[in-house]
């Protein structure tokens, strides 16, 4: 029942395909392990069927560009990290060059570079936060910030949020018109996640975890936001009534946790699509002050592994609390601890909760609303340009 639906998805966005394509260029703020670039990689194969050629920019260094670059239908090298007139430059020469009709930003850099280059260019924006509250500048910059984003906001197509707790955090903030605000929830492959993914023990081989007992674990870059301060405190509460629970952070290897690094945590490098690595925990744990839409709880709970979250925005909309997993409080890492020591290992969640929970993320639908949107974009005024006599091709 749920393909089908998914199918129709799909067959709706291309009922109406133009003879020629959208084409659209994805702005990267990180082409990086995890966050945008990964959910980005998973729903591009599925564009081009939907009548959207997706061209991406981003800088090199980042491991998923060449992964990007290669299914796309081109390519331009910008670090758009920080904001720099270079970059600006490079976006505004290939909207034109290959006649580019949306450019699509995701994240802080991005957000303002790519859309400065493409309103001189006369083109479409639109914009993911990718995580509104996590976005902020300290000081001064806030208000600097605020007010570059609201002209912007003002101008764009439209604002996307990954999840409509994200959506009511920007519309909060009154600084982009309600209207603007688009939610297009990221999207999950659960029957490529269910493949692929490695089983316990093999997964716990893989990341040097003991092949018995309790793992709680996550996924996390050494960010701020990933609040990995309080993923410690719980782990010693846990472990103050289990001593047997191990706990693991895949994403942050020795030598980068800072002053983390007494806690009794397993630290693991970055993997390559850590989903594969999910079934090594019994408990999903994440402690973050702020998400759009995290991947790794639902597709831990596509893998039947109960998840506990931090209550903040996105988290809240990445669990059915008390049938896939439970919230608790950020900054009372005692209720997280309380909820973890009941889980015994190998307790899953119900699959009928969680084919039910997780229908409402399916990745054709994403990538068949992104097509609504852009086509949308596309029908707006903008300026007449010759489309190029060739297949676009990357831009080294």
């Amino acid at each position: 029942m749920g393909q089908a639906v998914t199918n129709q998805s799909l067959t709706n966005a291309t009922a109406t395909e133009p003879q020629r394509p959208t084409r659209v260029l994805w702005a990267l703020t990180s082409t990086g392990l995890g966050g945008a670039p990964e959910q980005l990689l998973r729903v591009l194969p599925l564009m081009g069927p939907c009548g959207v050629e997706v061209h991406v920019a981003g800088a090199r260094q980042g491991v998923l560009f060449p992964e990007l670059e290669a299914i796309a239908g081109g390519s331009v090298l910008a670090d758009l990290s920080r904001v720099s007139l270079g970059s600006l430059r490079r976006l505004l020469g290939y909207c034109r060059q290959r006649d580019i009709e949306v450019v699509h930003t995701f994240g802080k850099g991005a957000g303002l570079t790519g859309r400065i280059a493409a309103l001189l260019g006369r083109r479409a924006a639109v914009h993911s936060f990718r995580g509104y509250s996590s976005l902020r500048f300290a000081g001064w910059r806030e208000p600097v910030y605020r007010g570059l984003e609201g002209w912007l906001g003002r101008r764009s197509h439209r604002l996307v949020a990954v999840s409509p707790s994200e959506a009511e955090t920007i519309a909060k903030t009154g600084i982009v018109p309600n209207e603007k605000i688009e939610v297009i929830p990221n999207g999950i492959d659960l029957e490529t996640i269910r493949a692929q993914a490695l089983s316990p023990g093999e997964a716990r081989r893989q990341l040097g975890l003991p092949p018995s007992g309790l793992i709680v674990g996550t996924l996390a870059r050494p960010d701020p936001v990933k609040n990995l301060g309080e993923f410690v405190e719980i782990a010693r509460l846990v472990r103050l009534q289990r001593p047997d629970v191990t706990f693991a952070v895949v994403g942050v290897g020795e030598g980068q946790e800072g002053t983390l690094h007494e806690a009794e945590i397993r630290w693991i490098p970055p993997q390559a699509h850590a989903c594969r690595v999910l079934r090594a925990f019994d408990v999903y744990l994440s402690t973050s002050l702020s998400e759009g839409l995290p991947n790794a709880p639902l597709e831990a709970t596509s893998l039947g592994i109960p998840v506990v979250l931090s209550d903040v925005q996105g988290n809240r909309d990445a669990v059915e609390v008390d049938r896939t997993g439970w919230l608790y409080p950020l900054g009372v890492p005692a209720e997280a601890c309380r909820r973890i020591v009941e889980i015994e290992a190998g307790q899953p969640v119900d699959p009928e909760c969680a084919e039910s929970f997780l229908s409402r993320y399916s990745l054709p639908t994403q990538a068949a609303a992104l097509t609504r949107l852009y086509r949308s974009a596309a029908a707006g005024p903008r300026k007449a340009t010759s489309r190029p006599t060739s297949r676009t091709t990357s831009d080294r």
